[in-house]
């Protein structure tokens, strides 16, 4: 589902969506990443050990890239490479 962003922001407007916040930048609606720093608990216990060598020990790494079609809508383009 496409999200409704207004459809004349004006710059550094924030949008909410689904628990997310998008800023206008006077360009494209970018996703506002914000983390929320509490004291650290207790370490947890060690987990099993997985399977070795899924893939043959070369490296996975995936991509994710936000594309702005409109000021109101974007699409989210996501590849990977194994290296």
């Amino acid at each position: 589902m496409a999200i409704d962003f207004p459809s004349s922001p004006v710059l550094n407007e924030q949008y909410t969506y689904g628990g997310q916040v998008y800023e206008w930048n006077g360009t494209v609606w970018r996703l506002v990443r914000t983390s929320v720093v509490g004291p650290t608990g207790p370490t947890g216990p060690t987990g099993a050990t997985g399977p070795a060598g899924v893939f043959g020990g070369e490296t996975m790494i995936m991509y994710t890239n936000l594309i702005p079609l409109t000021p109101q809508l974007l699409a989210m383009e996501i590849y990977s490479s194994i290296t």
